[in-house]
């Protein structure tokens, strides 16, 4: 196998993401990945590289000597709950850099958790120890704690959501039926899955969501599983319209 290739499914595993998702995100085809893994010794060139190398959060070197990524966060010292009024990575691009609450003053950043499933059953991983990626906090959130942010993964929410499209959670508001959430379900370890759809609402103690595709599909969850549910900001309250 192609060493870069290699370099990039050992990112995709780490970080919890799909080749359609960190395709989309680099602005490429959404199956661009997918073909270069299906032609042997095929690599990334130029500006494609390091789109991918911005979207995989690691530089063009590492992508194609594998050398250290330097100023990447480690696990350790590292916590999820890192929220837009507790900032502890401060996000530079496609780089990252280990800053403390002073460094930061007034900068407030969301930590990006990993991927939601939009697809199937069983979720996508949440990357527990670590934060994966930081994005700007609009002021009106601030205040709030326990803001994340997840990449889709799938296409059964979609026209609403595609794969790869970045959605904001906030934990302190409730889920009303007929909102988007995200389920959050108890994994191996110390790891969670996390399953985006339509709070339907409670069935025997289980939770029921509904998928866009195919239309009124209908999904159960098993309350003893089930963390959390969490609702997915809208547009406008990510604007403060």
């Amino acid at each position: 196998m192609d060493e870069v290739q290699e370099r990039i499914r050992k990112l995709l595993d780490e970080r919890g993401l799909t080749p359609e998702a960190v395709s989309r995100r680099a602005g490429l085809d959404r199956g661009y990945l997918t073909k270069l893994f299906s032609r042997e010794g095929a690599s990334p060139r130029g500006r494609t590289l390091t789109r991918l190398a911005d979207a995989l959060e690691t530089s063009v070197g590492f992508l194609l000597s594998g050398e250290s990524e330097g100023e990447q966060p480690q696990e350790s010292g590292l916590d999820a709950s890192a929220t837009c009024a507790q900032p502890f990575w401060l996000g530079g691009g496609s780089r990252m850099r280990n800053v403390s609450v002073e460094d930061v003053g007034s900068s407030r950043e969301i930590p990006i958790l990993g991927t939601a499933a939009g697809a199937h059953v069983r979720g996508a991983r949440i990357i527990t120890k670590r934060i994966t990626g930081m994005i700007r906090c609009p002021p009106h959130l601030a205040a709030f704690t326990g803001i994340y942010a997840m990449y889709v993964e799938g296409d059964s929410m979609s026209p609403q959501f595609a794969s790869g499209d970045l959605i904001v959670v906030n934990p302190n508001k409730p889920a009303r039926p007929g909102d988007v959430v995200v389920v959050r379900m108890r994994a191996e370890g110390d790891s969670e899955e996390a399953t985006l759809g339509i709070y339907v609402g409670r069935e025997n103690g289980d939770i029921m969501i509904s998928k866009r595709r195919p239309p009124d599909s209908h999904v159960k969850l098993s309350g003893a599983h089930v963390v959390s549910v969490e609702r997915v900001l809208t547009l406008a309250e990510i604007l403060g319209a």
